[in-house]
């Protein structure tokens, strides 16, 4: 209910209608009340910021290799880190969880990728991490001096900070064996491993594959 005040000339306080009157330092203001009120809590806005709140804990992580690597060679018309964002936000469920690492990306470009990667722990050498990978014939003679990054997840922890091992190895070699420290606070693992050459310039996509660790691998 509105009152008017100082008979038909003077203000109104409170509300008819949709129309709301107030008084705010000697001056008498009238407002159209918003047709709908918008819910900062509803559900699709919590899921939005959930997405928000992993994606850009993935830019911190990988804040170098974005601006420095694939993603900042390929931006167009955007900034590397919003190029990551965009390419990478559909991988992250409403609730703020990856269910699917595969959809994951941590390089793009068009380097060809291996026709094939193995991944298995060390029966022995319980924290190493032999990684392999065949590669077609052709590109056997032409990108042998390709360089390798990998780049490690925990599975159970995959907002802690990822493992990092950069320019580790050629892609000629096919092989590589990775120590990674703290193996008992790991129970499956999540790899990403990508390629680019000599200059910078060009870059393979991230390859994905994930690794069940066993703690005492020669026990089983």
């Amino acid at each position: 209910m509105a009152k008017i005040k100082d008979g038909i000339t003077g203000g109104i306080s409170g509300k008819i209608g949709n129309i709301i009157g107030a008084n705010w330092k000697g001056k008498n203001y009238i407002r159209i009340k918003p047709a709908h009120h918008h819910d900062l809590k509803s559900e699709k806005q919590i899921a939005q910021r959930l997405k928000f709140e992993l994606i850009s804990s993935f830019t911190r992580e990988f804040g170098n290799l974005i601006k420095n690597g694939s993603w900042g060679k390929y931006a167009k018309k955007m900034t590397a880190k919003n190029l990551f964002i965009k390419t990478n936000i559909k991988a992250i469920e409403n609730d703020g969880s990856i269910c699917d690492f595969s959809k994951l990306k941590l390089s793009i470009g068009n380097i060809f990728l291996p026709k094939e990667i193995k991944v298995q722990q060390d029966s022995k050498k319980t924290q190493n991490i032999d990684i392999s990978w065949k590669d077609a014939e052709d590109l056997k003679i032409t990108r042998t001096n390709d360089w390798v990054n990998i780049i490690i997840l925990n599975k159970e922890r995959w907002n802690a900070r990822p493992s990092f091992f950069l320019r580790c190895c050629r892609r000629s070699e096919n092989h590589i064996s990775i120590y990674l420290r703290n193996i008992e606070e790991y129970e499956k693992i999540e790899i990403y491993i990508y390629f680019y050459d000599e200059e910078l310039n060009k870059y393979s996509e991230s390859m994905h594959t994930g690794l069940l660790i066993k703690q005492n691998p020669s026990s089983s």
